[in-house]
């Protein structure tokens, strides 16, 4: 229900974290579809979640001492269970981090400049 006045729906293969019935979540309007349904998402889109998911993996990476054992041919699940993203998120952010010089791609994983 979307502010007690128009339902939406959040699709199951979106959600990163677990919800209860009837827990309130802040969502963001993915998509009003032509038949005046509403596509919602738990998380912010575009830009703005990729900078927040690259800053995410950037810290981990730091934490880690500056190498993780991820990289763009990592097994979805596994990235799934270790960052709670879709691989296509993952490969976005670490892209972006190549992008900037905070990163190596290396085979076996990432590591920090």
């Amino acid at each position: 229900m979307i502010n007690h006045a128009h339902f939406g729906l959040l699709y199951k293969n979106e959600v990163f974290k677990p919800l209860m019935i009837g827990q309130k979540i802040d969502c963001f309007i993915k998509k009003v579809r032509p038949d005046g349904k509403i596509d919602l998402s738990a998380e912010v889109q575009g830009f703005q979640k990729l900078d927040a998911v690259s800053q995410k993996i950037w810290d981990k990476l730091v934490y880690e001492g500056g190498f993780l054992p991820y990289h763009d041919k990592t097994d979805a699940e596994v990235i799934y269970r270790h960052f709670g993203l879709s691989k296509k998120v993952f490969k976005a952010a670490i892209g972006t981090l190549y992008k900037e010089r905070k990163i190596l791609i290396l085979p076996d994983g990432i590591k920090s400049i």
